[in-house]
């Protein structure tokens, strides 16, 4: 019998810091790279991040911070039920 996956909350922030950056999650990746001078995340990984089938690790989401000047934040990575709806929000709150 298989075994049910365990979901996570999705991150729609991510994708929508992205499209404001210009990035893809490629590029995302990219800059990760450069700060951990590892090859992980990939832009798959990222991806399914997104769609909440995957999590983020806090040393990824930490690398994804500062990658994005603190766009995204590292608490909302980890614990994606604490990300904000929308960007309007974060800077508000």
């Amino acid at each position: 019998m298989a075994e049910e996956r365990e979901t996570y909350p999705p991150l729609p922030i991510v994708k929508r810091v992205c499209k404001e950056l210009g990035w893809t999650y490629e590029d995302l990746a990219r800059e990760v790279h450069k700060l951990t001078g590892t090859s992980t995340p990939g832009p798959n990984f990222i991806a399914q991040c997104v769609h909440g089938s995957r999590r983020f690790g806090p040393d990824t989401a930490a690398a994804i911070e500062a990658a994005t000047g603190g766009r995204l934040k590292r608490e909302w990575l980890v614990w994606g039920d604490q990300a904000p709806e929308d960007l309007s929000a974060a800077s508000n709150g």
